[in-house]
């Protein structure tokens, strides 16, 4: 369930200009929603005395010039008790853990799918936490991790239309081919889709796939042919 705050501007504050691009892309299609303000140093956030107060920080620990944790309280202090998730190319146990310690929401490697990375920013803004760390794993309890289990959903079944998706899903990657196969709305697929991800209790449209198999709504091998189309669609 979305919060409130219908248009939430998120803080992004990396470095590396190539991965603010793909976050900027990646929320206009998994997230269209967002407002995304970039920053390529915590130095030209903190030095701003009126910088908007966002909904959600996206931080990178490894900045140039600053250490991490230092950094951390620095804009902690600076922009108030806004919710932070740490990106980072590593990690490892000790990190999440001194993150979490500091007050993080969240820690997200940059090696997770775009899909499970967009997931986990909205449901950090949402009021959850979100730990993944290297091979999808989380050391930190109390959040969700890439593979959290799925058990029964209280009764709760995927329509046939969310049943197909998930078929569709290994040959559809994206929004806009799931869209395009259904003859539906890129919004549409997206709802549908977190619908499903939310109600099973797993963060990933991969670990969505997998739990719908294991609970019996889906025959195993029935998602990985593209010549599924040719079996109708259901709408």
């Amino acid at each position: 369930m979305e919060t409130p705050q219908a248009t939430p501007l998120v803080l992004l504050i990396d470095d590396h200009a190539l991965f603010r691009t793909g976050l900027r892309l990646l929320l206009a299609d998994h997230w269209p929603q967002a407002v995304l303000r970039e920053a390529d140093s915590l130095d030209q956030v903190l030095a701003e005395p009126d910088w908007p107060r966002p909904d959600l920080i996206v931080l990178d620990l490894h900045l140039p010039g600053m250490d991490g944790m230092t950094g951390f309280k620095a804009l902690r202090s600076h922009l108030g008790p806004v919710p932070v998730v740490v990106v980072s190319s590593f990690g490892d146990e000790t990190m999440m853990r001194r993150v979490r310690e500091q007050g993080a929401a969240g820690f997200l490697t940059k090696s997770v799918s775009a899909d499970v990375l967009a997931e986990g920013l909205r449901r950090v803004w949402q009021g959850q936490s979100v730990w993944i760390g290297q091979a999808g794993t989380s050391a930190v309890t109390g959040g969700l991790s890439l593979e959290t289990a799925a058990g029964e959903p209280g009764g709760w079944t995927p329509s046939p239309l969310q049943r197909r998706m998930l078929t569709l899903w290994p040959s559809h990657r994206s929004n806009k081919a799931l869209s395009r196969a259904l003859n539906m709305s890129e919004q549409q697929v997206r709802a549908e889709m977190s619908t499903v991800m939310e109600r099973l209790g797993v963060i990933s449209r991969e670990a969505a796939l997998k739990a719908a198999t294991k609970l019996g709504w889906i025959e195993p091998g029935e998602a990985t042919s593209p010549q599924s189309l040719e079996k109708g669609r259901l709408l």
